[in-house]
């Protein structure tokens, strides 16, 4: 399992997704499966189609996804901070899974290369560098 960071963002139609930062995940061909699991509150796993999953940009969208995402305070407007959610990635044969572990400490501000921390600004990495910096510096 690796340690990987989803962000919460908003597409089309002012809908909740989770954001792909870690961009090796989008392989091509795709996974035949997303699956997201250990979601508090959710009884099942959420196990999404790829074929509009997904998207080129990296995000992942479920019905079932975004009313947790709700539900859960993550909530967000346009010009809101972006929460950054951790993450444990596996692959299972031609399936993606997502297990998640916890909301960082850490928000990133929209179209800005900085991460909030409280009232504490530091500079943002690449998402390269982000998801590793987020698991160093932000012990759930």
């Amino acid at each position: 399992m690796k340690n990987t960071l989803l962000n919460v963002i908003i597409h089309f139609g002012d809908k909740l997704r989770l954001g792909v930062i870690n961009k090796e995940y989008l392989q091509t061909p795709p996974p035949r499966r997303i699956i997201i699991k250990n979601l508090s509150g959710v009884n099942d796993d959420i196990s999404i189609n790829c074929n509009n999953y997904y998207s080129k940009h990296g995000s992942i969208y479920h019905k079932r996804l975004s009313e947790w995402l709700y539900d859960s305070g993550f909530g967000r407007t346009r010009k809101d901070n972006i929460w950054l959610l951790k993450f444990k990635f596996s692959t299972d044969g031609e399936n993606h899974i997502f297990t998640y572990i916890g909301v960082s400490k850490y928000k990133k501000i929209p179209s800005r290369p900085i991460l909030l921390l409280g009232e504490e600004k530091h500079p943002c990495p690449d998402n390269d560098q982000l998801s590793e910096f987020i698991w160093k510096h932000d012990r759930l």
